[in-house]
């Protein structure tokens, strides 16, 4: 089933009110899912917390259940490593940190504190910014749904709040990257 399609029949299980798992019975009130899927996602969840309990006692990796980790760590090194570079690929389309960094360097998002934007919120180009195509970045949505989404290297943006934390940054003025 391609993902597009996907999105859009759950997207329409959802506005008629049927539950986007099963697509059979009607969904509960305020949620995407029927009491029946809810529950079997409830037990997977706390099947997995157990799990994670279990291991934590024994002083293993929590992810894994093989490596043993030091008190104060719920995983091995190895599987840290593992959903460090999964993060990093998530969120930029990378896995390194150099490229992460990089990213980040180029472009305001990265240094805005408007929660209220249209790019954080719906990634919808803002109206009036000015920037630049960069690629793909692979985003998770709700329910683990992976997409594609056009990324950006914004110069300019109406919408800019500079974050308190890179005031000192020279790379910054007034919400323009300085070339």
């Amino acid at each position: 089933m391609d993902k597009e399609y996907a999105k859009e029949r759950r997207k329409e299980l959802k506005a008629a009110g049927i539950c986007t798992t099963c697509a059979k019975r009607p969904a509960v009130k305020g949620f995407a899912k029927c009491e029946h899927c809810r529950s079997i996602t409830k037990k997977h969840s706390d099947k997995r917390s157990k799990q994670r309990e279990e291991r934590r006692k024994a002083g293993v990796c929590t992810e894994c259940g093989v490596n043993s980790v030091a008190d104060n760590r719920r995983r091995c090194d190895e599987c840290n490593a593992k959903i460090k570079a999964a993060r990093l690929k998530i969120k930029l389309g990378s896995t390194t940190e150099e490229s992460s960094r990089e990213s980040r360097a180029d472009s305001l998002c990265w240094h805005c504190d408007n929660y209220g934007c249209m790019w954080r919120n719906f990634l919808k180009p803002v109206k009036g910014w000015t920037a630049e195509p960069k690629g793909d970045a692979v985003c998770v949505g709700d329910g683990g749904l992976r997409t594609t989404v056009k990324t950006y290297k914004v110069k300019e943006c109406p919408e800019f709040k500079r974050t308190k934390h890179y005031d000192n940054d020279d790379t910054w003025e007034s919400g323009l990257v300085s070339e």
